[in-house]
């Protein structure tokens, strides 16, 4: 999970954020998805695979097992509360 930099919004609901995974070792790229959450004051959750055919959730070994140089964006907006 990724805390938010501010606490959302009261009436905050669950929002999707867009994420792109480098495994620079192989020079690939992987898109995600991600769940903003409410809890413990707004965090981004259950990173998973934009691919149809993998529900993969992504951890420390998928898409792939994360080394040196690798590096994930993210992105995405929701309101905060102040």
């Amino acid at each position: 999970m990724f805390t938010l930099p501010a606490t959302p919004a009261t009436g905050f609901s669950f929002r999707i954020a867009s994420f792109d995974a480098l495994d620079s070792s192989a020079s690939l790229h992987y898109g995600g998805r991600g769940l903003y959450s409410t809890v413990n004051g707004g965090v981004v959750r259950s990173l998973i695979s934009d691919r149809a055919d993998t529900t993969t959730i992504w951890d420390s070994v998928a898409p792939f097992v994360w080394a040196a140089g690798d590096v994930l964006y993210g992105s995405g907006r929701y309101e905060a509360a102040s």
